[in-house]
């Protein structure tokens, strides 16, 4: 659920929320008719209460909330002002298509919700990973077949393929690529100012390629 202060809320993505007549209103999403509405109950204080029908896992603690209804994310800020987002379905946002037929070095922009494709490729090639850190994610996706693909983690990073850690340095190859095959990767957190790769095969068959 989610409070709003002041008798004026603003929303962004279309959608229309009742001004709540008092400080500390809260908005609950009806799954009948598909609206918000302003409920019965009301906190002014801003601390943390369970979440109603229709909101999943929704707190306030006197600042900004985020939560979930009915397909779509509400983002309420410190003055009172009501984001409406729709929910994010997809493991990454991708963007553009970086075509990559030959042995390189990545840089952090080509993976930064990118598609990488290997059409044009005309012999093994191996694409090295920039240095893992905060927010990389992209997809290879094969456009291209006849040679294997391999996919080089840095120095001093590992890939996790499909949860198992590889050596640091190590690549993930597909040694006989099929047209369509690919595999997310993407960077997650493993110290205080450390990251490492992460590679969700999804079809086709990547495996260990050693250093």
């Amino acid at each position: 659920m989610a409070t709003v202060s002041g008798g004026s809320t603003s929303v962004v993505g279309g959608a229309s929320l009742p001004d709540g007549d008092e400080d500390g209103a809260i908005l609950v999403w009806n799954n009948s008719t598909h609206a918000w509405e302003v409920g019965i109950d009301k906190d002014p204080r801003g601390n943390s209460f369970a979440a109603q029908e229709g909101l999943s896992g929704a707190s306030v603690t006197a600042g900004a909330l985020s939560a979930s209804a009915s397909g779509n994310t509400a983002q309420v800020e410190p003055d009172g002002t009501v984001t409406l987002n729709a929910i994010e379905t997809n493991l990454l946002r991708l963007g553009r298509t970086i075509l990559a037929p030959a042995t390189d070095v990545l840089s952090a922009e080509e993976c930064t919700n990118t598609i990488i494709n290997n059409y044009g490729q005309s012999e093994a090639a191996t694409l090295t990973l920039p240095a893992a850190a905060a927010d990389l994610a992209f997809m290879v996706v094969i456009g291209g077949t006849g040679f294997a693909l391999h996919v080089k983690a840095g120095v001093s990073d590992k890939i996790y393929l499909d949860g198992t850690a590889l050596d640091d340095a190590d690549k993930v190859s597909l040694t006989t690529p099929t047209l369509g095959n690919c595999a997310a990767f993407y960077t997650f957190q493993t110290g205080a100012s450390a990251y490492d790769w992460y590679c969700n095969t999804i079809s086709g068959l990547w495996v260990d390629g050693g250093a």
